[in-house]
């Protein structure tokens, strides 16, 4: 483990220093135990570094391939919708020859349409004609019954006034009668 190598290299500079501090050397061992431990002080500066950037690619790694598995999945829901799609485009495919053929039957449903097209504009101006006709006569006849109700009217009142004259007469009749 990288971790763990900063601690042995604390160590390793420990024991020199208590050879130097508990031993009797001579300056050249002094001196080589000493750049002994300037060289393990800055090992275990890059050790350090090193550790974490051992640490920041294993971190980077795990990140990678939960991106891979992610665009995996990604790319199965694709395939399926790809699948999905041309399972789509077959049907489409197949309305669209079915709506081919019925546009083959309409084509002579609409030829067939335009052939009786000019009977039904004849028979509307048929229809047309009949009733300006029968609006003619029935004016005619509302017209007619008018006449006819002023007739009765006025012979009513003629009857009325007959009548009313009458009755006239006889009372003055009978007034010159009584006087008598």
């Amino acid at each position: 483990c990288v971790g763990s190598i900063p601690t042995k290299i604390d160590e390793e500079i420990k024991r020199v220093e208590d050879r130097i501090s508990h031993s009797s050397l001579s300056l050249n061992e002094e001196k080589r135990l000493l750049a002994q431990i300037q060289t393990l002080s800055k090992s275990k500066d890059q050790v350090k570094e090193y550790a974490t950037r051992v640490e920041k690619l294993s971190d980077e790694d795990a990140a990678r391939k939960a991106l891979l598995d992610k665009i995996k999945a990604l790319d199965n829901k694709l395939n399926a919708i790809k699948e999905k799609e041309n399972e789509q485009k077959k049907i489409r495919d197949a309305e669209r020859s079915k709506a081919e053929a019925e546009m083959a039957s309409m084509s002579t449903m609409f030829d067939e349409r335009n052939k009786h097209y000019q009977t039904i504009k004849d028979l509307r101006k048929d229809l047309k004609d009949l009733r300006t006709e029968f609006k003619a006569k029935e004016d005619e006849y509302y017209a007619a019954e008018r006449a006819f109700n002023s007739y009765i009217r006025e012979e009513k009142k003629r009857r009325w006034e007959a009548i009313q004259e009458e009755r006239r007469k006889r009372d003055e009749e009978r007034k010159q009668q009584q006087e008598e």
